[in-house]
């Protein structure tokens, strides 16, 4: 089934993201345990006295910037909690719990806005394809949960005892087998 592949696809990516970020925020842990962070910012800082270009000057201040300890420690917690997110989000959606998919489009969607502003900043194709895919995501999800969970509608067969299988129907009183049968009175 389609539906299925689709659905496969975006847990695989959530599942693979996780493990993928899980093992950064490790790597980056281990950075910050070893010194090996602070050893990188002084190498920065040292460089940056010998930078004779205006474009070098900013990237080492910028890496210099982005190497502080404070930095690299708010990444490392934020790679973390960002893969048990993804973690749970593939799990539930393997699980097929109904939560999961409106928690993958919450938390897809609400970073959609940012994305576009990023694209418009600095327009980059490993970005744009990005946001192209998550918007898909979002989509799919958005669909696939209005299919499954769509209300059932009653037919006047329906009402009148041709269920259809596997959909439950209301109880059938009096008053609404025949609306042509006129008011119900009790004891008739």
């Amino acid at each position: 089934m389609p539906d299925d592949v689709g659905l496969g696809l975006i847990v695989l990516y959530k599942l693979i993201k996780a493990v993928v970020q899980l093992l950064a925020a490790i790597v980056v842990t281990t950075l910050i345990a070893t010194g090996t962070v602070a050893k990188l910012r002084d190498a920065l800082l040292a460089y940056r006295e010998h930078a004779a270009e205006g474009w070098l000057l900013a990237l080492t201040r910028f890496l210099a910037n982005a190497t502080s300890a404070r930095h690299v420690e708010v990444f490392a917690v934020v790679l973390l909690f960002d893969s048990i997110l993804s973690a749970v989000e593939g799990w539930g959606l393997h699980k097929r719990h109904a939560w999961a998919g409106w928690l993958v489009v919450g938390a897809t969607a609400s970073l959609l806005p940012l994305e576009i502003i990023e694209m418009i900043r600095h327009l980059k194709l490993g970005r744009c394809l990005l946001f192209a895919l998550n918007l898909l995501i979002v989509l799919y999800l958005l669909r696939r949960h209005r299919l499954v969970h769509r209300r059932p509608t009653y037919s006047v067969a329906t009402l009148e005892g041709g269920a259809e299988p596997g959909i439950a129907h209301p109880p059938i009183d009096s008053v609404s087998r025949s609306a042509s049968a006129g008011p119900h009175v009790p004891g008739s």
